[in-house]
């Protein structure tokens, strides 16, 4: 359990102090149409719809409302947190009822694939799929963003906890989070959005520890990640709409656009596991209009090129084997796994083409596609 004072940072009940780290802008009690609790119940599962998507039955609809707009947030400022312990509980991200057999295998698979994330950040040779190792090419951008090379630190922290060591690790996760979220409103866009890959990292991380977790620290890594994800959207000013064969894209706008579709997908693929293991609807973070429409990640070649010379190349490939019947979106991917088995027979030649190109991501929206249908 953290102490009382740890860098003047404390764990409180929400019920006493509403979070007052977050509550000097009232602007801050919605993100977006989805309204924020300002207390706890014993369990995460009362505010855990951050996570999740917006329909239980995925199978039937994977769309959301068209012209998603967001609605404008301050960047919050955070206070010291007054002292007041609370209790402590292993319950908040732990399992819940899964519907089906299948279900529960397909989610199995996809939690082990991203329990490594955090392993995979304490490499730049091995980061996880939404974080480019060639990001610091990005405009404006000559060195490794600070923010991203503190949590590649607090990943290596991560794989290497005790019990003896924990109360560390999260004092300095949160230290981390609050800092991140003090300074939002100076960032410029590529900061913004190394935030947004570090908090993402976090809140995995929190998802996998099985140590004893505060329900409060638990709501302010949700929430933040949320406000962080909802105002980094609103200065980039960008959707992810289908790519078009441009010959003068850059490599580092290239990297920066792939990025932000990355993390909304990882950020889908676990909203799927807790649509699935509470049955709480909720609102992902989405960069695009619908989830049906949002095109996939690029190949494996593309994300993996050493060089601009190299992505040119496999990007000018992977566009020229495109067609109108290709898997461009995850509308395109569900529907190449539904139907009899004679349409499913018709659409594969399209599914194995996008199946010899993927990487780790492309797996995990498969395990999506088959978990929701299942």
């Amino acid at each position: 359990m953290l102490s009382d004072n740890t860098n003047g940072l404390s764990a409180v009940s929400a019920t006493d102090s509403e979070l007052d780290s977050f509550k000097q802008h009232k602007e801050l009690s919605a993100i977006g149409d989805t309204p924020m609790p300002t207390t706890l119940s014993s369990e995460i599962d009362d505010f855990i719809s951050f996570l999740q998507t917006n329909s239980f039955d995925f199978a039937a609809g994977i769309s959301v409302e068209k012209g998603l707009s967001y609605v404008p947030v301050q960047p919050p400022i955070p206070s010291s947190i007054p002292g007041s312990e609370i209790a402590t509980t292993t319950v908040h991200f732990s399992r819940k009822r899964i519907v089906t057999p299948a279900q529960q295998l397909f989610t199995s698979m996809l939690i082990d694939m991203i329990r490594a994330y955090p392993l995979m950040m304490t490499r730049r040779e091995t980061f996880p799929p939404f974080v480019h190792p060639h990001c610091y090419l990005y405009e404006g951008c000559n060195t490794f963003p600070q923010v991203l090379a503190n949590c590649m630190g607090i990943a290596q922290l991560f794989v290497s906890r005790t019990n003896d060591t924990r109360p560390f690790l999260w004092a300095t996760i949160l230290a981390e989070v609050r800092d991140i979220m003090s300074r939002l409103g100076s960032m410029n866009k590529f900061e913004l959005f190394s935030a947004l890959q570090g908090s993402l990292l976090y809140l995995i991380m929190r998802a996998m520890d099985t140590g004893p977790q505060h329900s409060a620290q638990d709501f302010e890594l949700v929430r933040a990640h949320e406000m962080i994800c909802d105002y980094t959207l609103q200065q980039i000013g960008h959707h992810a709409d289908p790519e078009v064969n441009d010959p003068h894209r850059q490599w580092k706008d290239w990297i920066f656009d792939e990025s932000i579709k990355r993390v909304a997908w990882v950020w889908f693929a676990l909203s799927v596991v807790y649509q699935i293991r509470s049955g709480v609807p909720g609102v992902p973070c989405r960069v695009a209009d619908s989830t049906e429409g949002m095109p996939l990640p690029c190949t494996k070649t593309e994300w993996e090129a050493q060089t601009e010379e190299d992505w040119r190349r496999e990007y000018y490939k992977a566009r020229s084997s495109q067609s109108t019947a290709s898997i461009q979106t995850f509308g395109d991917l569900a529907n190449a796994s539904r139907g009899s088995p004679a349409e499913r027979h018709a659409k594969a030649t399209q599914l194995e083409a996008w199946n010899a190109g993927i990487d780790n991501l492309g797996v995990l929206l498969n395990l999506a596609v088959y978990m929701t249908q299942s």
